[in-house]
């Protein structure tokens, strides 16, 4: 039972750092920072990938946590942050989209025929 526990620690720990770094991914594509989104992003899917590996060793130990409510309990809550956090992951794609969109449009605004100055100025 001591390792159902530290995987299923291991997981919730993932989750809230990935849910904060979709938190603050969310508030850098608001502020069209740029650096700072790619920087969360590459840490994004680190996260992802440890997500990822900590919920295959949970499928291998589903007999055990089945059998104890305990541990029933705490998998289905980790279930349910797990959708929250895929939620706000779905929101921040299509935020990014639309931030996105929006830049290329100022930018074909600010230079429509793709330079930023006029040389004949």
């Amino acid at each position: 039972m001591e390792e159902v526990h530290k995987i299923l620690a291991q997981l919730e720990t993932t989750l809230v750092a990935l849910q904060q770094n979709a938190w603050q991914q969310r508030q850098a594509l608001i502020a069209l920072r740029v650096g700072a989104v790619e920087a969360l992003v590459a840490q994004q899917q680190a996260l992802l990938q440890q997500l990822e590996a900590l919920q295959r060793q949970c499928v291998q130990l589903g007999e055990r946590i089945e059998r104890e409510p305990s541990l029933q309990q705490r998998w289905e809550r980790i279930r349910i942050q797990a959708r929250e956090v895929r939620h706000l992951l779905q929101l921040n794609r299509i935020l990014a989209q639309r931030a996105h969109e929006h830049t290329a449009a100022l930018w074909e605004a600010l230079a429509p025929d793709g330079h930023l100055y006029n040389r004949q100025a």
